[in-house]
């Protein structure tokens, strides 16, 4: 699917997938698959033209939907995060009649927010579960 991108002018898109996203049921036969030195659908031992090229995430989040779709891309090309508010720490102030009713030393609140968001859709494809 990836060789046969192509943009408005008619020129191929270069997408270099990294990561196999699968579901927990596929787990151990991706790893297999991808670990393998030779072709397990071939005879003569044919060498393995996926072997060690991308990295395995498995998630049980899949498995809700179909144990056999599968997505390979490029997910950091494909999606991006976005702060809305960063990382803050903030310290309650000290010296209200509470704190004599209590045994509080220090209070504090952490918070932080962002949005994941997709930049385009040409660098992951699903599979349906066939090759």
């Amino acid at each position: 699917l990836f060789a046969g991108l192509k943009n408005k002018n008619g020129r191929p898109i270069v997408v270099n997938p990294t990561t196999l996203l699968i579901p927990s049921a596929l787990e151990m036969t991706g790893s297999q698959l991808l670990a393998s030195p030779v072709d397990v659908n071939k005879y003569n031992a044919v060498p393995n033209p996926v072997k060690g090229k991308y990295t395995i995430v498995s998630t049980p989040m899949l498995d809700a939907i179909s144990p056999v779709q599968w997505y390979l891309g490029n997910f950091k090309r494909q999606f991006v995060w976005v702060e809305v508010i960063p990382f803050q720490v903030l310290t309650r102030k000290r010296g209200t009649e509470d704190d004599w009713n209590r045994d509080v030393v220090a209070s504090y609140k952490c918070r932080w927010f962002g949005k994941c968001a997709a930049t385009d859709y040409i660098y992951v494809v699903k599979s349906l579960g066939t090759t």
